[in-house]
C-alpha cells in the first residue's frame, strides 16, 4: 500500500533510468535514483495494477558507482537521470540495457563492437528547451519536474554548453522586468511558453521564443540585443495549441539571423531554428565517421540519406559517391541543406522534400542511411526499403527499442545485422544512440 516501508535489492536499471526491484509478493517495484545490486529501504508512493513506485528512504548497501550529484536541482529536475552514478557506471548501465534489448527484442546474436563514451561528460549540450511558468516574484524558467509539468526554476545545469546558463539567467531577468506575460498551462493565460537556445562551435547563440500569440514585447528584444555580444539572432515560434508539442507551425526571424553555422568534418553547415542538429557535437562527428566506415561507399554508388536534416551525414559522403538523394520533411531543413550543398561545392546532391514514407517509393539506390526520430520507421518506409533492396543500410537510432522493432522485417527479407556501435550522445540521461549496419545476403 501507499506509505508502506519496504527493504529490497535493486536488480537492474531499466529504460528511463529507474531501478527495478521486486516486492515480497513478486510485484515489480520501480525506484528512481537507485543502482544495480543496491540494498535500499523504500517508501511506496504509487500502487498501480501491474507495478508500484517507491522513493528511497535509505541506501542500506550502496553501489561502488554511486556518487554525489553535481547539480542542486537534480532531485527534482527531469532533465537528467544519472547524476548519482559515476560516468563509468552509467556507461555500464547503458551497455546492459542495450544487451537486453538485443536479446529480448531484436533477437539477434550480436554485441556492440564499440562503445563510445562522450568526450565531454559535462558541458556538451548545445541545444536546450526550457519551459516557463508564472512565479510569485519572477517567471520560472528551467525544466519540467520529473513526471510532471511543474516547472523547476533552474540556476545551474552542468550538462549545458558553457555560457548557456548565464544566458538563461539573463533572459529570465529581462522577461521579469518587461511587460511580457508568461503562459500558465492551468489557466491557458499568458503568452511566453518556452525559451530555446542553440549554440554553434563558431561561438554563435540563437534564441527562440515560443509564444501563444504572434507578438513579443519590444523592450524584451531590445534588452536582449544590448546585453548579449554573441547573439546571432532571435526567432519567434507561435504555438497556440495546448498539449506537449513544443513548436508550432509558424516561425519568424525578429532580429539578426534565424540560423547558426556549424563546422563538422570539414563541412560548413547552416542550421536554422526549425532544423534538427545533434546537441552533442563531438558525438555527432563520431556518427558521421561510423556511417562512412560501415557503408564503405564506392565511386559509382547512389546513396539515399533519409531523414537527412541539414545534410550532416549525406553531405559528408558526397565526395565519395556518384550521387546523393537527401530526403527530409522539414522545409527549413531542406532549404538549409540546399544552401549547405552549394556552400561546400557539392553538386551531386539532390534534395527531396517530403515524408520518407512517400519519397522513398520507387527510388533505386545502392546505399541507405536511416536516421529517423524516436518513433522509428513506418511500415510504408520499411516496405519501400525492402522493395529497393540497397546493398548496405546504416541505421542510426536514438531509440534502441524502435530500432529493435524496425530491423526485424529487414532481417526477415534477407538482411543481416553485421555491425553495431553504441554512442553516448547525452551523458547523465537515460538516452543512448546506435549506429548499425545491415547488409543484404
Amino acid at each position: 500500500m501507499v506509505g508502506d516501508l519496504v527493504e529490497t535489492k535493486v536488480e537492474k536499471v531499466v529504460a528511463g533510468g529507474d531501478g527495478l526491484a521486486h516486492l515480497g509478493d513478486g510485484r515489480v517495484l520501480f525506484v528512481p535514483f537507485s543502482l544495480p545490486d543496491e540494498n535500499i529501504r523504500v517508501r511506496i508512493t504509487q500502487v498501480k495494477k501491474d507495478y508500484s513506485v517507491g522513493k528511497i528512504q535509505e541506501v542500506v548497501e550502496s553501489s561502488s558507482s554511486r556518487i554525489e550529484p553535481h547539480c542542486r536541482h537534480y532531485s527534482r529536475c527531469g532533465g537528467c537521470q544519472f547524476q548519482h552514478v559515476s560516468y563509468e557506471g552509467e556507461i555500464g548501465i547503458k551497455e546492459a540495457f542495450l544487451k537486453e534489448i538485443l536479446t529480448r527484442q531484436a533477437k539477434v546474436d550480436i554485441e556492440p563492437e564499440s562503445i563510445y563514451p562522450s568526450p565531454l561528460e559535462w558541458g556538451y549540450r548545445t541545444k536546450s528547451e526550457h519551459p516557463l511558468a508564472p512565479g510569485r516574484k519572477r517567471p520560472l524558467l528551467g525544466y519540467f519536474e520529473r513526471r510532471t509539468h511543474n516547472v523547476v526554476d533552474v540556476f545551474e545545469c552542468p550538462v549545458l554548453a558553457p555560457g548557456s546558463m548565464e544566458n538563461l539567467v539573463r533572459i529570465r531577468q529581462i522577461i521579469s522586468e518587461s511587460s511580457e506575460t508568461v503562459h500558465d498551462e492551468h489557466t491557458g493565460k499568458g503568452n511566453l511558453r518556452y525559451v530555446i537556445l542553440k549554440h554553434s562551435n563558431k561561438g554563435e547563440t540563437l534564441i527562440g521564443f515560443v509564444t501563444l500569440s504572434e507578438t513579443l514585447a519590444g523592450k524584451t528584444l531590445a534588452a536582449l540585443m544590448k546585453s548579449m555580444d554573441d547573439l546571432a539572432g532571435i526567432v519567434l515560434n507561435v504555438n497556440p495549441d495546448p498539449g506537449n508539442r513544443i513548436l508550432g507551425e509558424t516561425t519568424q526571424v525578429i532580429s539578426g539571423n534565424g540560423h547558426v553555422t556549424e563546422d563538422v568534418h570539414g563541412l560548413e553547415l547552416r542550421v536554422s531554428f526549425n532544423s534538427f542538429f545533434q546537441a552533442n557535437r563531438k558525438q555527432a562527428e563520431r556518427i558521421v565517421t561510423l556511417v562512412r566506415e560501415f557503408l564503405e561507399p564506392e565511386k559509382n554508388d547512389v546513396v539515399v540519406d533519409a531523414y537527412a536534416g541539414v545534410g550532416m551525414i549525406g553531405l559528408s559522403l558526397a565526395k565519395d559517391v556518384k550521387e546523393i538523394y537527401a530526403v527530409e520533411s522539414e522545409p527549413m531543413a531542406v532549404s538549409d541543406g540546399r544552401r549547405n550543398a552549394l556552400k561546400n561545392d557539392l553538386g551531386n546532391v539532390t534534395w527531396l522534400e517530403g515524408e520518407a514514407s512517400s519519397t522513398l517509393e520507387g527510388l533505386k539506390y545502392d546505399l541507405l542511411v536511416l536516421d529517423p526520430p524516436r518513433k522509428g520507421l513506418t511500415d510504408k518506409v520499411t516496405a519501400a526499403v525492402i522493395d529497393s533492396r540497397p546493398r548496405r543500410i546504416s541505421y542510426v537510432s536514438c531509440n534502441p527499442v524502435t530500432w529493435a522493432r524496425d530491423i526485424q522485417p529487414l532481417i526477415q527479407n534477407g538482411y543481416t545485422l553485421k555491425r553495431l556501435a553504441m554512442i553516448d550522445m547525452f551523458p547523465r540521461t537515460a538516452h543512448l544512440e546506435l549506429v548499425s549496419l545491415l547488409e543484404i545476403a
